[in-house]
């Protein structure tokens, strides 16, 4: 009988498809970012402001990002299904 791996982010929450438990990282990655530029978001004039921000916004999730991904993520669930099959 074939296990199914799980995948288990940053938060404690569990996937069975590592491209799911990647995207639900980036998507708390990308929350904190946007909560952080909220007022600044908010107050941009034109659309050129707008557009500053977001980018910055951006940038900062992928820096983010880029600490964690792939070889932390995968290190991380490669040992502990390694304490599950021994």
């Amino acid at each position: 009988m074939k296990r199914e791996r799980i995948f288990k982010t940053f938060d404690g929450k569990q996937f069975t498809s590592s491209a799911d438990a990647m995207m639900h990282e980036y998507d708390l990655y990308a929350e904190d970012a946007y909560q952080a530029h909220r007022e600044e978001m908010a107050t941009a004039k034109t659309y050129a402001e707008a557009r500053r921000v977001l980018t910055m916004i951006h940038e900062e999730v992928e820096v983010a990002d880029k600490g964690r991904r792939p070889n932390e993520f995968h290190e991380r669930n490669r040992r502990s299904a390694a304490g599950r099959y021994e």
